[in-house]
């Protein structure tokens, strides 16, 4: 029972196990719980409560779709970078924030021709960097307000045969801006390093009103440190 919007009162219970039922754990991982603090009261948050035998650590940090599955487990320190077209270089952004270098790109959901342009330096700890991203074919661009966790493991996802390889996850809050207005929605991107010189890394970008991806990048380097 993954990624669900358990969005009952903190006096409900999300997910309830009969205490006479025998067996392993219920998985529950990567729910959101009402609250970015988690359930309780088996749990230690304020959000919609949880019975013993469920697993639900992580959790989502904001509600399903746009929100990461960080809640309850450190931020991994490291440093996250992608989108630079010279394999190892980050990209550069000016004092507001705003992407300056020549970005990498990725093949985009809304137009097979078309393509989405993406740059990223995210650190830990604490979390922090920047995030922007712009489909040209549908006009949406996500540039991010805040980063809120880092997780970093290995292997890669879509490389796990690759020596080395390894795959991260960062979320925050981010405007999400379209002709017709911007809103303010969690977002999670997903990205895989799957070595050198970066045509086998992935990228993946969802929010509440958009995703797309993970693909495989069509120019530039992702790397985690």
């Amino acid at each position: 029972m993954n990624y669900n919007n358990l969005d009952v009162t903190i006096a409900d219970y999300g997910i309830a196990v009969q205490p006479t039922l025998v067996g392993p754990p219920v998985d529950g991982k990567c729910n959101w719980w009402g609250d970015s603090s988690g359930p309780g009261p088996v749990g230690t948050g304020i959000g919609a409560q949880v019975s013993p035998n469920v697993t639900y650590t992580p959790w989502l940090i904001a509600p399903y779709p746009g929100g990461a599955c960080l809640g309850g487990i450190p931020s991994t320190p490291g440093k996250v970078t992608g989108g630079g077209q010279i394999p190892g270089d980050d990209p550069i952004f000016d004092p507001t924030g705003i992407l300056v270098s020549l970005p990498a790109l990725i093949p985009t959901l809304g137009d097979a021709n078309g393509s989405a342009t993406f740059g990223f330096v995210v650190r830990c700890c604490a979390p922090a960097g920047n995030l922007e991203y712009n489909d040209h074919s549908v006009d949406v661009r996500i540039k991010a307000e805040s980063i809120d966790g880092l997780s970093i493991s290995s292997p890669g996802s879509s490389c796990p045969t690759t020596p080395g390889s390894k795959h991260a996850t960062f979320g925050g809050t981010a405007s999400v801006i379209r002709p017709t207005g911007t809103t303010t929605e969690p977002f999670t991107v997903d990205v895989d390093d799957c070595g050198e010189p970066g045509t086998a890394d992935t990228f993946g970008i969802t929010t509440t009103t958009y995703s797309n991806g993970p693909k495989m990048l069509i120019g530039g380097n992702i790397q985690i440190h």
